[in-house]
């Protein structure tokens, strides 16, 4: 019924007296039993330092969670802070949504620059100014670029493939004045234009 450190502290005669005075006393007409709590029996020590530290580490952990809500937009505000995280949240869908756009515009410029001849496609989106100075549709992909590219082909032709040079009308080889019709190799047409058939 009593704890022998609550005998110890009483005393034998007052110990006895309070167990006597405690018999019977429950509700269900048992003894009450009374004991010391705050030595550590109750709740170990062991206990109440990992409660603690429990309490420690979600104590940084929501700080941690409010600082970074905070560097992207929010309050920090505990308080707010749901409201800041979807705010956050948001924020980062469209600022990746944006560089997936600006990446998709930088390829479809530069596959277009490609497809129309162009060799060095950095120095003419450097000499036009930057990815930006091109027109786009909602989608990233470049309009009007052939439009953009005549005025380049007269000022810097040095940026676009050369034409395949075709076979002209004169040929020196005994002054033959013909162009190529389908001759199998060459040496049909210089025998052809030597007048040896």
């Amino acid at each position: 019924m009593m704890g022998e450190k609550i005998k110890k502290l009483l005393g034998d005669e007052l110990a006895a007296k309070v167990e006597e005075a405690l018999k019977g006393k429950n509700e269900d007409g048992t003894d009450i039993e009374i004991g010391v709590i705050n030595d550590g029996s109750f709740f170990s020590k062991e206990a109440y330092d990992e409660e603690k530290s429990k309490n420690e580490i979600n104590n940084r952990l929501f700080e941690d969670i409010a600082a970074a809500v905070k560097e992207y937009g929010g309050s920090g505000d505990v308080k707010t802070i749901k409201k800041d995280i979807h705010s956050a949240i948001e924020n980062l869908k469209k600022e990746s949504e944006k560089e997936i756009l600006n990446t998709k515009k930088e390829y479809s410029l530069r596959a277009g620059l490609k497809e129309n001849g162009v060799i060095d496609e950095d120095c003419l989106i450097f000499k036009h100014g930057g990815t930006d100075k091109f027109s786009y549709d909602e989608n990233g992909n470049v309009v009007g670029l052939e439009d953009v590219l005549k005025t380049y082909r007269d000022s810097a032709s040095y940026l676009f493939k050369s034409e395949d040079i075709k076979l002209s009308n004169a040929h020196t080889a005994g002054g033959y004045e013909d162009s190529f019709d389908g001759f199998d190799s060459l040496k049909d047409m210089v025998n052809k234009g030597f007048g040896i058939e």
